[in-house]
């Protein structure tokens, strides 16, 4: 089924305005950051806040299963984040 040219037109221009609006807004978002919070506070709870929102994203499209870790993977990820804790990344 074909969708008629104007609803294309007009999907593509709502894309682009919610684009333009979210990506505005982190600026917004950054300036206020930078006058109230310590950087690495900042750059933590950004990361944090966007694999909680794509864990939730694969959970609701695939499933729990799609989000669940091996143990043989996540005691390698505790030795290499002692490791970079202990010694520094040079030696990962």
């Amino acid at each position: 089924m074909e969708v008629p040219t104007q609803s294309r037109t007009a999907q593509m221009w709502g894309a682009l305005w919610t684009v333009y609006i979210i990506w505005g807004s982190t600026y917004i978002a950054i300036a206020y950051v930078i006058e109230t919070m310590p950087p690495l506070l900042a750059m933590g709870i950004r990361f944090l806040t966007a694999g909680i929102l794509l864990a939730i994203l694969i959970v609701v499209k695939s499933g729990l299963k799609e989000i669940t870790i091996p143990a043989p993977q996540i005691r390698t990820s505790v030795i290499m984040g002692a490791v970079v804790l202990g010694f520094g990344l040079g030696n990962v």
